[in-house]
């Protein structure tokens, strides 16, 4: 008999990918943050709140997964540019 449970979480594995998230440091991004480092995803995690931020990258470290901050204001284009070649480096 198969795992079906265990054959699911396999499917819906994150591991080996990168997430960037935009947000992060509340309400939704920081949810969908949480749950995709949760899912095996290393995170990018981008907001303007640094404070926030950091803290947000501090918790999904200590809870085992991967996360990085970059401060980013997505209503700049030359922002996102830079923040998206930032995380490309990483």
């Amino acid at each position: 008999m198969v795992d079906k449970k265990h054959s699911i979480l396999d499917l819906l594995s994150l591991k080996g990918k990168i997430a960037i998230i935009t947000g992060a440091a509340s309400g939704i991004g920081l949810e969908t943050a949480n749950t995709f480092a949760e899912m095996g995803a290393a995170v990018a995690l981008i907001d303007i709140n640094d404070k926030r931020g950091c803290e947000v990258t501090l918790q999904i470290s200590k809870l085992g997964g991967r996360a990085k901050y970059f401060s980013c204001d997505i209503t700049s284009d030359d922002e996102c540019k830079q923040t998206v070649e930032a995380i490309i480096k990483e």
